[in-house]
């Protein structure tokens, strides 16, 4: 077996080599492990790197540098968290490849890479890829669909307030007779029905062909869906006229 830099091979000393880097992997699994690293923890962990420095070589010290920053901050922070985990888990890959290199011969760099992607899979197939996030948007046509709304219900003196992803409109006595929802809010835009008076009703009778509903539903006091293609315009005619 060849060993790298020219020194000549001495089984005591790799002998020991081995011996402390099996003593680094093991504590540093115990650290993966924690779920709140304590100080004593952090101690330990400076010492075996501290012992490690007798005859690691720089690879494997930059390294481990790397890992007992994470650690010592995950101490400070009174736990550690799954995405410092998964980083000292990639720096752990990282780790094992630079002890690798010390004790064997230097490694082939399309080898090294090859190992590296190996040991990456490793860990993403434990740690698991986050989930994409759900869209908390709106397209530009309904945003401005929705500007649209508001400014016509400004201009017609017609009061509104912010609810949570949408706008509640009110009459001239201050009840709620629509809540207008953006998309995202997985709740249908409607006129509220029941908060009606006689009148209102009635006046609301003569735009049911615009909102595709039945007076059924007006008599039963039932919440009319507002249709995703009515105009701002038609809309806000309605809101005006059941005020």
């Amino acid at each position: 077996m060849k060993f790298s830099k020219g020194r000549e091979f001495s089984p005591k000393i790799t002998e020991m080599k081995i011996d402390l880097y099996s003593r680094l992997m093991d504590g540093i699994e115990k650290a993966l492990h924690s779920e709140s690293p304590s100080r004593d923890d952090a101690i330990s962990m400076l010492v075996l790197s501290r012992k490690v420095a007798f005859i690691a070589s720089t690879g494997v010290l930059d390294v481990m540098d790397e890992l007992t920053v994470h650690f010592f901050a995950a101490v400070n922070d009174g736990k550690l968290s799954d995405a410092r985990r998964k980083t000292m888990m990639i720096l752990l890959g990282r780790l094992s490849l630079e002890i690798r290199k010390d004790v064997l011969d230097d490694i082939d760099p399309e080898e090294e890479k090859h190992i590296l992607r190996s040991m990456d899979r490793g860990v993403e197939a434990i740690t698991g890829k986050p989930k994409e996030r759900k869209s908390s948007s709106i397209s530009e046509e309904e945003r401005a669909s929705l500007k649209k709304t508001l400014r016509l219900l400004r201009k017609m003196d017609i009061k509104w307030a912010k609810i949570k992803m949408g706008y509640s409109v009110k009459d001239g006595e201050d009840r709620s007779i629509a809540h207008i929802y953006a998309s995202i809010a997985k709740r249908p835009s409607s006129i509220l029905t029941k908060s009606l008076s006689d009148d209102q009703k009635k006046a609301l009778s003569k735009h049911l062909k615009k909102l595709a509903a039945k007076a059924q539903l007006v008599k039963e006091g039932k919440n009319i869906p507002i249709p995703k293609d009515i105009t701002p315009e038609d809309l806000c005619a309605i809101l005006k006229d059941i005020q």
